[in-house]
């Protein structure tokens, strides 16, 4: 081996120490950069902090724990509370919180290869076998389905990890089209799921802007309906797409598979069937938790505001860790070490909190996207408006935190509508709901964007070419559906 490439092998590339440089340069940097009105100086600060994370996880390639701890860094010499505040903050969000426990079920999901023999039952059923568009659609409605009865971080971290398992004996490599498509489409399915009840964040946040700005109230059963049927078809149509971009799905039909049938010729043995039986009292725990009846009194605030799906996932991980089958423990924590995603945990755990704070109280950024989109959107007839509202918010809850653009987007729809230029507010107030909820392509976006970038069959370029054309693809049907859709159900 020559001296030049043993250098290549023991030291950074220039590629990787110019992504770093630029990296910290945002982070750190940025801040002197003189602000625009309104956006303050420490908006801009905050700024940096954001363009430096995506910028450092978009072009560092696999390596993006050291640009998630130097986002906290630089997150906690900007914030008031210092990089202890910062980090306390990141910790403690219920998004983190949620993620860390999925990943306990996970590990032990990966340690007891769990994955392979539901992976082998799946494609041995026989209204599948050798049907591999069938198992498409069951695929995407019933993570559609899960997601809806428990909880869908849960469900798109277990589906992603099957996915590797799936992908790997299917022979697609990373970066290709077809598992690229349907891990966007798993996230975006996810994502749909979320604005399904009117009453949870952000969409009651949208809702009450209507009723307390405007006094018009939406339904909560007309909402319902209008999102599900919204979601099915939308479900259907990314089916149709990946058919008509002639994706390779036959791979999935030509798996061999008999190596790992003759593995599991006699199931699962006791050590694994005790695990699946945990996941499974979890994942029925949890419905019971979401759904559990509000009449009984004391037990009903217990379960549900003491208890919570939180407490039920360390419950069910603590007696995984205690509990042994075959000698084993059901949640082996040398196994759970040598598995443990850490690189995706502090990637969702840093991107969540810095698209939050870069549009909070005093950094005029909200105020500054705010200022541009009003008279923008006022010079518009009413049908362009509600293209215009659907666009904006798919580009912006791809940049910046969901929740905040939706404040943003809803008391913009409520001032135009008091001023006569939209003429149906109910359709504006669903679009900016739906349009904010397709926050998939950048890590920062949302959960689903971090659990995008982090999976192996996928690179930054794939995300972006395939990301940038779902997100068209999500402005069309949003467009084209709820128009007539809305006039249907209100």
């Amino acid at each position: 081996m020559s001296e030049q490439t043993k250098s290549k092998s023991h030291f950074n590339s220039g590629k990787e120490i110019l992504v770093f440089l630029i990296t910290l340069a945002f982070m750190f940097l940025f801040r002197f950069v003189p602000p625009v009105e309104p956006i303050t100086p420490y908006g801009m600060a905050l700024l940096g902090v954001f363009l430096g994370v995506i910028f450092g996880w978009c072009f560092g390639g696999n390596n993006t724990l050291w640009t998630s701890l130097f986002g906290l860094i630089a997150l906690g010499v900007t914030l008031p509370a210092g990089v202890l505040g910062a980090t306390m903050q990141v910790f403690s969000s219920y998004v983190f919180i949620i993620v860390l426990l999925s990943l306990f079920t996970v590990g032990a999901l990966l340690g007891a290869n769990i994955s392979e023999y539901l992976v082998v039952k799946l494609l041995s059923l026989k209204f599948l076998e050798g049907h591999p568009w069938r198992f498409i659609v069951v695929l995407f409605f019933g993570a559609y389905l899960l997601s809806f009865m428990t909880n869908p971080m849960v469900i798109g971290i277990f589906l992603f990890s099957l996915y590797e398992t799936l992908f790997t004996q299917a022979g697609y490599k990373p970066g290709d089209k077809t598992p690229t498509f349907i891990i966007i489409a798993t996230a975006i399915i996810a994502l749909l799921e979320t604005i399904n009840r009117p009453w949870a964040t952000p969409q009651i946040i949208s809702l009450q802007a209507l009723e307390n700005g405007a006094g018009i109230a939406v339904g909560y059963a007309p909402y319902m309906l209008l999102i599900i049927a919204f979601s099915l078809i939308f479900i259907a149509l990314m089916v149709l797409l990946m058919r008509l971009l002639n994706c390779d799905v036959e791979k999935l039909a030509n798996i061999d598979l008999t190596e790992l049938k003759e593995r599991y010729k006699n199931g699962l043995h006791p050590h694994q069937k005790g695990v699946l039986v945990a996941i499974l009292v979890l994942a029925i725990g949890s419905i019971v938790v979401v759904f559990f009846p509000a009449n009984l009194g004391a037990v009903s605030t217990f379960v549900t505001a003491k208890l919570s799906i939180i407490g039920w996932m360390l419950l069910v991980i603590s007696c995984m860790l205690f509990i042994r089958v075959d000698g084993k423990l059901l949640l082996e924590p040398k196994t759970l070490a040598s598995n443990f995603p850490w690189h995706l945990l502090m990637m969702i755990g840093v991107g969540v909190t810095v698209g939050t704070v870069v549009v909070g109280e005093g950094t005029g950024v909200s105020e500054w996207l705010g200022s541009i989109l009003g008279p923008i959107l006022g010079g518009m007839n009413d049908f362009t408006i509600y293209i215009a509202l659907a666009f904006i918010g798919i580009v912006l809850t791809n940049l910046l935190n969901n929740n905040a653009m939706a404040i943003m987007l809803s008391s913009t729809v409520v001032g135009l509508y008091l001023q006569g230029f939209i003429a149906d507010p109910i359709l504006a107030i669903i679009i900016v709901i739906v349009s904010t909820t397709f926050g998939f392509i950048t890590p920062a976006s949302s959960f689903y964007g971090a659990l995008i970038h982090s999976n192996k069959f996928i690179d930054s370029k794939s995300v972006y070419k395939w990301g940038l054309l779902m997100a068209v693809f999500c402005l069309i049907v949003t467009a084209v559906l709820l128009f007539p859709m809305s006039h249907l159900f209100f």
